[in-house]
């Protein structure tokens, strides 16, 4: 991808996430919410 490419989805990215702030806050709860389920089940198998 070159760099007129790369800027212009980096400038989408960054419009959809100040547009969509509480989608963002949701999914890196839920990633956070996995990551420590994952982490209590890897714990109890050892």
């Amino acid at each position: 991808m070159n760099d007129k490419a790369k800027e212009k989805r980096k400038e989408y990215y960054r419009k959809w996430r100040k547009k969509n702030k509480e989608k963002i806050r949701k999914y890196n709860s839920n990633y956070w919410e996995r990551k420590a389920i994952k982490e209590n089940r890897d714990k109890k198998g050892e």
